[in-house]
């Protein structure tokens, strides 16, 4: 059975957790946070139509950037460091 199939199971989306990381930001966690994500199944895969490795940096950042966390903030979440130029 695939184990997302249960109901009792919320995974929150992309637009839930970067809430949930602007409400950290604003609680001063700025430097205890780390965003990152896994490819468990081929279909995550970008060959197969999913998100791919670099899902955060692709989408991720530029989605921050146009919500309400800083440049600077932004810069200093591995793994945005050194690849949002």
């Amino acid at each position: 059975m695939y184990p997302f199939t249960c109901s009792s199971i919320d995974l929150p989306s992309d637009a839930q957790r970067l809430s949930m990381i602007e409400q950290l930001i604003e609680a001063g966690f700025l430097s205890q946070i780390l965003i990152s994500h896994d490819i468990s199944t081929k279909h995550r895969l970008a060959r197969y139509g999913g998100h791919g490795y670099d899902h955060i940096v692709r989408n991720i950042g530029p989605w921050m950037r146009r919500g309400d966390i800083a440049e600077e903030e932004i810069l200093r979440l591995p793994p945005m460091t050194g690849h949002l130029d």
